[in-house]
């Protein structure tokens, strides 16, 4: 895919070593707890479900999080693998036509910690307006057509992403070192 008829995306893989990461990365078995999605390699607005303030993980849902913000900033340790993908023009407008609908109404989509738990029991549910970060970067990334993970949304797992094909890995290392470009 040439540069000219195509974007670039970054799916960003994280273990921050929080109790919440912790758990996740115990019941996932896998070295990364928390996916997000950014549209440059600017990396100051990362989409995804987790906690909306450092200081309470119960008070979760969508939001956008930067490698400078408070929560990386606290937890400036946080290992990560980024991942580029050369994707269309039209996947990559659906794409931030989806992210849209989520930043315009962000307390209105909630981390469902009901349904993260009940996966220790491989019982999945579909919650309205509820996601666990997997969730959320799967369906949009399913719903943009760009990558179909042939399972339930509910079901993937941060491993599941190194399934996609044609990407490339962009970095490697702790998040808060990652080099910010200006340029896509």
């Amino acid at each position: 895919m040439n540069k000219k008829n195509s974007n670039t995306i970054y799916i960003i893989e994280t273990h921050s070593g929080t109790v919440p990461a912790k758990f996740i990365k115990l019941l996932t078995g896998y070295k990364f707890s928390h996916v997000m999605l950014s549209l440059d390699n600017k990396f100051d607005k990362m989409y995804t479900f987790g906690r909306r303030t450092v200081q309470n993980p119960f008070n979760s849902g969508f939001i956008v999080e930067s490698t400078d913000g408070e929560f990386y900033s606290k937890f400036n340790d946080t290992k990560c693998i980024i991942y580029e993908l050369k994707i269309g023009k039209k996947k990559y407008k659906m794409l931030k036509k989806l992210i849209r609908k989520y930043e315009k109404n962000p307390k209105k989509y909630n981390y469902d910690i009901i349904g993260l738990c009940l996966r220790i029991f491989k019982i999945t549910i579909r919650r309205k307006n509820q996601h666990v970060c997997t969730s959320f970067v799967a369906e949009i990334i399913n719903q943009s057509k760009i990558y179909n993970f042939n399972k339930p949304v509910e079901h993937v797992k941060p491993i599941d992403f190194e399934l996609i094909p044609n990407k490339k890995v962009y970095y490697t290392g702790r998040l808060v070192d990652c080099p910010i470009n200006s340029v896509n």
